[in-house]
């Protein structure tokens, strides 16, 4: 058979539109009905029995899909539980499926979560460095500028500590550093101001007020040949009853600095 230009869609057409057992065929041997004449095509044109296994070819799969459809209807009349078996296998292997995504799915989390809280650590070590770093410069310029105030630099025998540390614990934590420099913070996290000039109190400012306190003043060199605290020596006003040491700071600080001069 010669079928190089012919496709399967032109066998099918024209082997249904053959008869396979044309009315008025005589036996084999004997005259008859001529048989309907092939497409026109030479060579390739399919012959009658081209068709006709073509159609035999259908005719078995047609069965064979039938023979297995029967098959499994019967499996499941005849054996349910072997059906219901299979269904259940199924069913597992399904949840086994959606519990390993479950689970790849937290671990993904875990990870993510692990992640998240790692680089959070770093980024808050890295600010806290960086901030420690700032408050060590800014306790540097401040020291700079209790020196400038006649600050005393002798250290403590018992600890080493210099009396520029005492005053950076009670007031470190006030002061602050911004573009237009280092300045005094009030208790509202802004900076204060003088009340006479309406400019922010600098450390030096702090500074110069202390040295004429009779309690912080002994952290300075005596001002115009008096012992420390020589605020009292200058002004001849020393409150005895009045312990300095028990004053709050903030409540110095408010009183330095909202008091006029000449008051």
């Amino acid at each position: 058979m010669k079928l190089k230009n012919r496709t399967a869609l032109d066998l099918i057409t024209w082997g249904l539109s053959v008869d396979p057992d044309p009315a008025g065929d005589a036996p084999a041997g004997g005259g008859g009905a001529t048989p309907p004449n092939p497409p026109a095509g030479g060579d390739d044109a399919p012959t009658l029995q081209d068709i006709q296994n073509l159609q035999e070819a259908l005719r078995k799969e047609r069965a064979l899909r039938e023979a297995r459809d029967k098959e499994i209807q019967r499996i499941a009349t005849e054996n349910p539980a072997l059906v219901e078996q299979a269904r259940r296998e199924a069913e597992a292997e399904r949840a086994r499926a959606e519990s390993v995504q479950r689970e790849a799915q937290v671990q993904i989390q875990a990870m993510q979560q692990k992640l998240e809280a790692d680089t959070a650590k770093i980024r808050g070590e890295a600010l806290a460095t960086a901030e420690a770093a700032r408050r060590e410069t800014l306790r540097v310029k401040t020291e700079r500028e209790f020196h400038a105030a006649e600050g005393l630099t002798e250290a403590s025998e018992i600890d080493g500590s210099v009396p520029f540390d005492l005053l950076w614990d009670h007031f470190g934590d006030r002061i602050e550093e911004d573009s237009q420099g280092m300045y005094l913070k009030g208790a509202d996290g802004l900076p204060q101001t003088d009340p006479e000039t309406g400019k922010r109190v600098t450390p030096r400012q702090v500074f110069d007020k202390l040295r004429d306190d009779r309690t912080y003043g002994t952290l300075f060199k005596p001002r115009y040949g008096s012992g420390g605290g020589s605020r009292a020596g200058v002004t001849g006003r020393i409150d005895q009853t009045r312990d300095m040491a028990k004053v709050p700071t903030a409540q110095l600080f408010q009183e330095a600095f909202s008091a006029r001069r000449g008051a």
